[in-house]
């Protein structure tokens, strides 16, 4: 038997989610903070001068 299907096994023999266990409504998703999409811009642009360079070469 695989150690997961022993601890769901475990789990259902204390009872699973009992009254004490997080409801599905509690859950919430977290704010996220807008991202800098300036080292993707610049990591793009080095990666397309790199191709360009290496084909420049070829």
């Amino acid at each position: 038997m695989s150690l997961i299907n022993k601890m769901l096994q475990d789990l259902d023999a204390r009872g699973g989610a009992g009254d004490d266990a997080l409801r599905q409504q509690q859950l919430h998703g977290v704010g996220g903070q807008p991202r800098d999409r300036r080292p993707l811009a610049i990591g793009g642009a080095l990666v397309l001068t790199a191709v360009g360079a290496t084909a420049s070469l070829v």
